[in-house]
């Protein structure tokens, strides 16, 4: 068989160049997903300040409605079990707007815990909270700065491996939080419409 006929070979082996272009490639895609995550965290903390306004106009609103039945529960003259039923509403409501407010209150808590500590501790360089754990006074400086003058990027990409996990964890920790709130709002909602409704057919009599 002639060279011509020569099967090419189409995998070429890659030179130190490209495997450190590679590299490169790889951190840069680290770095992204890593900002990507705490834009997450920042989002979700957003959405946890809109639930926490939404929950506390329609506590103050059902508040409100709660003192307009009682004054006809305490007039009488009422259907007993119009007025149970009624009082039922308010109270499932009432735990189901705790409910939610527990939980959009949880999506603020700060997450870093003994669990994910040693995480921290290997971030230390690159996150604020480990660093300030790691050189708690000013005259660490120089602590900190021969630490940072003997990193490698390999070092580096350890450290942001590290902070992306712990981040991770942070952010299904919020949404989560965030959607026990969400459904407990719902919930919070749909029986405050049937104990408003029913107050104000009450005091339409």
């Amino acid at each position: 068989m002639s060279s011509s006929d020569s099967p090419t070979v189409s995998a070429v082996p890659q030179t130190q160049g490209d495997l450190s272009e590679l590299e490169n490639e790889k951190f840069s895609a680290l770095l992204y997903v890593c900002e990507d995550t705490q834009q997450w965290i920042v989002q979700a903390d957003t959405k946890g300040s809109f639930l926490l306004t939404i929950n506390g106009v329609a506590t103050g609103f059902m508040a409100q409605k709660f003192v307009q039945f009682m004054q006809v529960w305490n007039k009488g003259g009422e259907p007993r079990w119009a007025m149970l039923t009624l009082f039922a509403i308010f109270l499932v409501y009432m735990i189901a707007q705790v409910y939610s407010f527990w939980h959009t209150a949880s999506v603020f808590v700060p997450r870093t815990t003994a669990s994910s500590g040693d995480r921290s501790f290997r971030s230390r360089h690159i996150f604020n909270y480990s660093l300030s754990q790691s050189f708690p006074r000013l005259s660490d400086w120089s602590k900190l700065r021969d630490e940072y003058r003997d990193l490698s990027v390999r070092d580096l990409e350890h450290e942001y491996i590290a902070r992306l996990q712990v981040d991770s964890l942070v952010c299904s920790a919020k949404y989560e939080s965030f959607l026990k709130a969400f459904h407990g709002m719902l919930c919070a909602l749909g029986f405050a419409f049937f104990g408003v409704l029913g107050t104000l057919l009450l005091l339409a009599k």
